[in-house]
This record gives C-alpha cells, sequence and structure tokens, in this order.
C-alpha cells in the first residue's frame, strides 16, 4: 500500500532558471531517495511539491504568460534528466506537460488563459478517468 508523507516545500517559491545550477540541484535533491521511495512504496509528494514551488511545470509557457519560454527539446532534456532522478516523478508529470503544450499552442479562450496563469504560479495538472462496470454483460465503460 501506498504510503503519504509529509509534503516538505522550499522557504520561498521562485521560478527555475534552466541555466543556472538550481535545475541540478532540484533534480540531485528528487533523485536522493528515489529507491527508498519506490521501495517502500512511498508517494513523492515532497517531491512534486519541490517541483511546483520551482515551477519547473511552466518551462514551456512563454515569458510573458509567467514561464521560461522553453523549446519542445529543451522540455524534453528536461523530462529525461527527470526520469533519470526518478522515474515515477517523471511519469506522474506527464499529463501535466501534455495539457500545458496543448495551452501553449493554441491559448484561444479565456480559460486557457486561466490555466496558463495556474501553471505559471505553479498549478500541476493531473487528469483522471472513470469508469463504470455494467453488471449483466462485465463491460467496462470509459467516460
Amino acid at each position: 500500500m501506498n504510503k503519504p508523507v509529509p509534503a516538505t516545500s522550499l522557504e520561498h517559491s521562485h521560478r527555475l532558471d534552466l541555466r543556472s545550477p538550481d535545475l541540478d540541484a532540484l533534480l540531485n535533491r528528487i533523485a536522493e531517495g528515489a529507491s527508498h521511495r519506490e521501495r517502500e512504496r512511498t508517494l513523492p509528494f515532497p517531491e512534486i511539491d519541490l517541483i511546483r514551488k520551482a515551477r519547473l511545470g511552466a518551462v514551456r509557457l512563454p515569458a510573458e504568460a509567467g514561464g521560461a519560454g522553453s523549446s519542445i527539446r529543451e522540455l524534453f532534456e528536461i523530462v529525461i534528466r527527470l526520469g533519470e532522478a526518478d522515474a515515477n516523478v517523471a511519469h506522474i508529470l506527464r499529463n501535466h506537460f501534455s495539457v500545458v503544450e496543448r495551452l501553449v499552442r493554441r491559448p484561444q479562450t479565456d480559460q486557457h488563459r486561466e490555466w496558463q496563469k495556474a501553471v505559471a504560479n505553479g498549478a500541476i495538472i493531473g487528469l483522471a478517468k472513470g469508469r463504470r462496470r455494467q453488471a449483466e454483460h462485465d463491460t467496462v465503460v470509459g467516460r
């Protein structure tokens, strides 16, 4: 069973500068307990909180929208390095980066711009899908 742990966070929330040692420090911090978390099935709440505080989820947003304005290539390089630090943490963020990419490419509505603002402020987007089982046919229906 997964064991939640209390979330710790950085003292000050700041945007991550991708050309500074801050990214290395963040990835090293995430890597520190990766094997222990995997072995003990501990959820990486503190690590996700560090990512949120560092605004790593906003790297693809344009600077004028509060992001780092990074290219897709830079995003992939970061995700690869994040996966090397802790594959589970990188996996958690896959849907976030997919949604953010859509927001970057087509911010058509006020709602899209509100999502961009939330991401720039550190929000992490997760996706979920409900399933319902129909007893008489034992069929799974997705919504």
